[in-house]
């Protein structure tokens, strides 16, 4: 231990600052005594605390630099961002990215791809010149499929690729409106049927390739069930056909006459087609199903022509001769065509030898009275139609006669539409009363045919009798309120029918009311 100084020491002062800085001594004068470890231990505390305090404000000043290397590296990682959760880009996190960039501005910061994608990327670009996907596992076929473009060869990619994800980015990319319900929920189906649908329409005999149209016909051949073509394009040199008089048909007529005798001679030597024969469709397409054809050309602007619309003549025959030779289709429509009674007679000759056809829908045409006999022959001798559409035609009193005849001991028939005819009340109690004993329609449709009070007494009798009719469609028609009561009496009598419209008929909200009464009891049964 030290030894305590002496009083003359402890009392005498401490040098000045000046001095104890390194100002040299004066002469004689005694010299400065060592600090105690006590001072010692508390002035080195002191420095350090100072220190402290003075390395703080240096590192608070922005323009202030690190005194060392390791200084600066601990101020850079102070002053990162955190790392954002859940982030897998190196670049999104800078504790990550790399120190050092290279020249080449297409550099990036994501990882490498791996070898799988790398592969992949090689058979897509390949795809074209040599095509790989059944040999490929089927974990990787989706990510093959979402790369490939849709200008591919339709040749090389129908029977190739059978995933639904592709054949959807083929028709989303073409169409922007697409149903694939109608279209059996496939949309491969879907992509092929309107593939040929637009190439159809888009055909112009004598100047469009046939071979193009058959190369197409023998891909679509597995894939196609159903056809809507909603045009028909003529030949660019054809000349518009004078329109048929509709010829008021007798009571007396036979109606066996299926001669051709209503059409003029010169068009019987007529060999030629002015559309499309679709008998060279129909035999490529050996599961077709449905075929929806409309002859007229859509938005023809300026270039307008009355040849552009109706079928001709040559067109019946020919469409009913491939009809009865390929003989698988179930349902046949033609609408808008311009069909009179002449070519729904070349028609109807042909369909009577086809039975699988179930459905015939020949709606917004100018069928007469002698076109609706021919109507009514094939109710009567064709036992495969269930289906039968002549709604906007020039039906009168004879034609209506005649196809409530051939429904009384029809027993296959099962709906019939004769909406926007002109039965008058005269050809609507005809009809009715004709077709009274009919045990098989379960659907009807008089609609918007002026029927009257007469109709009004056929239809109760009709009513009370059709033990299989459950839905009858009457608006449109004036009845009145006493031939409503009238309809009412045979809606009483009736316990299969669950639905009648008889909106804007002028009949009482009390009748409308006690008859949907009726409907409602039968309609729990």
């Amino acid at each position: 231990f030290a030894t305590e100084p002496p009083a003359s020491a402890m009392s005498s002062k401490p040098p000045s600052a000046k001095s104890a800085t390194g100002s040299r001594p004066t002469t004689g004068a005694a010299k400065t005594k060592a600090p105690s470890a006590k001072e010692s231990k508390t002035g080195s505390k002191a420095a350090s605390q100072t220190a402290s305090q003075t390395a703080s404000k240096t590192a608070s000043k922005p323009n202030s630099k690190p005194t060392s290397k390791a200084g600066s590296a601990n101020a850079r990682r102070a002053n990162l961002p955190a790392p954002s959760a859940g982030a897998t880009d190196p670049s999104l996190d800078p504790r990550r990215m790399r120190r050092i960039r290279a020249e080449d501005k297409d550099w990036n910061v994501q990882c490498v791809p791996s070898l799988k994608q790398l592969c992949l990327d090689v058979i897509v670009s390949q795809f074209r010149t040599n095509p790989k996907f059944h040999q490929l596992p089927v974990q990787f076929r989706k990510a093959l499929v979402s790369k490939l473009d849709t200008d591919l060869p339709l040749d090389l990619c129908a029977a190739l690729i059978p995933e639904e994800a592709y054949w959807e980015k083929l028709v989303k990319a073409r169409w922007q409106v697409a149903d694939v319900s109608a279209h059996g929920h496939s949309w491969r189906q879907l992509f092929f049927e309107k593939n040929l649908e637009a190439q159809l329409e888009d055909f112009v005999p004598g100047t469009s390739d046939m071979t193009a149209l058959v190369d197409t016909l023998q891909l679509s051949n597995p894939f196609v069930r159903k056809l809507q073509v909603e045009q028909l394009r003529p030949p660019a040199d054809s000349t518009p056909e004078p329109p048929a008089q509709p010829k008021a048909a007798k009571e007396g007529d036979d109606d066996n006459d299926d001669d051709d005798n209503d059409e003029p001679e010169a068009d019987q030597q007529k060999t030629s087609t002015e559309h499309i024969d679709f008998a060279v469709v129909l035999e490529r397409l050996p599961h077709l199903e449905a075929l929806s054809l409309s002859y007229k050309v859509k938005d023809c602007g300026m270039d307008f022509k009355w040849s552009q619309f109706g079928i001709t003549q040559a067109d019946a025959r020919l469409l009913g001769s491939a009809v009865m030779a390929f003989n698988k289709l179930t349902s046949l429509a033609v609408h808008n065509s311009l069909l009179d009674d002449g070519k729904t007679r070349r028609l109807v000759a042909s369909l009577l030898r086809c039975n699988t056809l179930h459905t015939l829908s020949l709606a917004h045409n100018a069928i007469a009275d002698r076109g609706a006999r021919a109507l009514a022959k094939l109710v009567h001798d064709n036992a495969a139609l269930q289906n039968l559409d002549v709604r906007d035609n020039m039906i009168a009193i004879t034609g209506a006669k005649a196809l409530g005849s051939a429904l009384r001991n029809n027993t296959t028939l099962l709906t019939l539409n004769l909406r926007l005819n002109r039965l008058c009340d005269a050809g609507g109690a005809a009809f009715f009363e004709a077709a009274c004993g009919n045990r098989c329609l379960n659907a009807l449709n008089v609609s918007t045919n002026n029927l009257g009070s007469a109709s009004a007494a056929a239809i109760r009798k009709f009513v009370q009798q059709a033990s299989a009719l459950q839905h009858l469609e009457l608006y449109g028609n004036e009845f009145g309120d006493g031939p409503g009561k009238v309809i009412l009496e045979g809606v009483q009598a009736s316990k299969s029918l669950r639905t009648m419209d008889v909106r804007l008929t002028q009949i009482s909200k009390d009748t409308e009311l006690s008859i949907n009464k009726i409907l409602n009891q039968n309609s729990t049964l």
